[in-house]
């Protein structure tokens, strides 16, 4: 008798737990049960998705947007909150070099050889 192959984990399932999870949080706070903001939720989404992504990886340019999305989420989430006394106005060229980084990244998964460029 044949074994029944074991399910996948499937991102569209995490997608929809995500989404209940995101629709609770927005009714919390709206109701004013428990504070938190809107944009604490799109933090915590940035960084599970990315984590997602590079969990599912299937290439190097899943592991960059997975690693995009976590910084991004955590650079939202810090500057929001103005953690280090820093808010958007102070931090957003980490997004610059971040972009810059991922080029960098990006020109070296290249199966040319990069070094002949510098």
């Amino acid at each position: 008798m044949g074994q029944k192959p074991g399910r996948r984990f499937d991102s569209r399932i995490f997608a929809g737990l995500l989404l209940i999870l995101v629709g609770v949080l927005i009714f919390i706070d709206r109701t004013n049960i428990f504070y938190f903001s809107v944009f604490d939720i799109l933090a915590l989404v940035a960084v599970l998705g990315g984590s997602v992504q590079i969990i599912q990886a299937q290439s190097n340019k899943d592991y960059r947007e997975g690693s995009w999305w976590i910084l991004l989420g955590i650079w939202f989430y810090g500057s929001y909150h103005q953690i280090g006394g820093y808010g958007f106005s102070d931090t957003w060229p980490i997004l610059i070099i971040a972009w810059g980084i991922g080029h960098i990244w990006k020109a070296m998964d290249t199966k040319k050889d990069y070094r002949s460029y510098l």
